[in-house]
């Protein structure tokens, strides 16, 4: 069966804003988009058969760091119910997501795997679980995250790795941790295409980071395929900031390393002249609570929407007074929605974001462009997890995975896979 989808108003299409009329073709049956019409003449024809009539396009968002939004009475095991998450993400525009799983509690973790594997890359319960994030082992300032082993062996960093079963995407890696270690569990994650991402660690000195770039650029020189830049968890959180003691946020903010940086001959790593050591990728929590929205826009001002990755770091659904355990303490949804605390107090114990509230607040409150935005939700996150393949944008061949949009910006529908699994209430189509 061919679903059409007529689009009216226009849409984000490879990544780029393109002004409707225009058609999208899904091939119902494989679920991919087949086509893309924006001759008049054939959009006219053939947007009689159209079973759908929409404003605006956009790709269905990928949220690469999200512990699960309930489904457990304690949010370390959120995801061993994972269709109360995935069934509730579509109505957030969510189509694609990395369970982000703390590695603390082995006997939790073993049960949450066990759960998802199964599901990695099937649409059956909603939102595609696309493989998973790890938080950890290796964490320098836990942060709200549980105390556990901080330094495994190689033997044991590797069979952390192997009970992934080849779906571990990101995990966070402190750099003073491994810079003490030699950096050799960075390389056992570059070795197993594993995204290493920096981020936990208020201790970590400008030779750490940069000594873990120069790994990295080690290993991309002799990788052929491999994309092997670094990325930062949650910039700006867990982390310090100062002109003088740079940190993984200065690093963040920077589009470029100059050529002639390199970690210090102490590291005894190799150095390779020519190899130029590459920004990492980041990942921002856009609530304007974890991250001012001042801050943000210095970000975004820094860094271009191909290396920002928005995200949520969800631990909870965005329903006032919603509550949940999390490491022997009672936590709380705030009663705006915005953000989880500690019951009874100010203290923020982390994330109730919807990827749809960050991508209004980017467009209508900070100024940022459709396209631009969309991309930081979509084709960034999708190209950090190397999930661009087959999600992330509106294009010939991808993953049917859109939302229907009016210029109001309501979500009126979202499909995965050329499927729709929300509607809102409104919707007629």
């Amino acid at each position: 069966m061919v679903v059409y989808c007529l689009v009216e108003g226009g849409g984000v299409i490879d990544s780029v804003w393109k002004d409707g009329p225009f058609l999208v073709v899904v091939d119902d049956d494989n679920g991919v988009i087949s086509d893309i019409v924006f001759d008049g003449d054939e959009v006219e024809k053939q947007s009689k058969e159209a079973q759908y009539t929409t404003e605006w396009i956009l790709p269905g968002f990928v949220d690469i760091h999200n512990h699960g939004i309930g489904g457990s009475e304690d949010i370390l095991g959120n995801w061993t119910n994972p269709s109360y998450s995935l069934s509730r993400f579509p109505q957030f525009g969510v189509t694609s997501v990395l369970a982000s799983l703390i590695p603390t509690d082995l006997n939790v973790l073993k049960q949450c795997l066990a759960v998802l594997i199964p599901y990695v890359g099937k649409p059956d319960l909603g939102a595609v679980c696309e493989g998973f994030h790890f938080e950890g082992p290796v964490i320098k300032d836990l942060g709200a995250l549980p105390h556990g082993e901080t330094d495994p062996t190689e033997k044991e960093f590797a069979d952390l790795i192997d009970l992934c079963e080849e779906h571990l995407k990101i995990m966070t890696i402190s750099p003073s941790l491994e810079a003490a270690f030699h950096y050799k569990r960075l390389r056992i994650l570059l070795e197993k295409n594993v995204r290493p991402s920096l981020g936990h660690d208020k201790s970590c000195t400008f030779d750490d980071i940069l000594g873990a770039l120069d790994v990295a650029s080690s290993f991309q020189a002799t990788s052929t395929n491999q994309d092997c830049q670094l990325h930062i968890t949650h910039l700006f959180n867990v982390s310090t900031f100062h002109h003088r003691n740079p940190s993984l946020v200065n690093f963040g903010l920077c589009s470029k390393i100059p050529s002639k940086w390199k970690s210090s001959p102490e590291k005894n790593l190799q150095s390779h002249v020519g190899n130029s050591l590459t920004s990492p990728s980041v990942e921002i929590i856009a609530d304007g609570i974890h991250v001012h929205d001042i801050t943000l826009m210095a970000l975004l001002s820094a860094r271009t929407p191909q290396d920002i990755a928005v995200i949520t770091d969800n631990i909870l659904h965005c329903k006032p007074g919603l509550c949940s355990n999390y490491c022997d303490r009672e936590v709380e949804v705030a009663p705006d929605g915005q953000g989880v605390y500690l019951k009874g107090t100010n203290t923020l114990a982390g994330s109730s974001l919807s990827l749809w509230d960050a991508f209004k607040k980017l467009v209508l409150e900070l100024d940022v462009s459709i396209a631009d935005a969309s991309n930081m939700l979509t084709l960034t996150p999708a190209r950090i997890a190397r999930i661009a393949n087959s999600v992330g944008s509106v294009s010939v061949g991808m993953r049917a995975n859109f939302l229907l949009v009016d210029s109001s910006f309501i979500l009126n529908m979202t499909f995965i896979h050329g499927k729709p699994f929300y509607a809102s209430p409104t919707t007629t189509n």
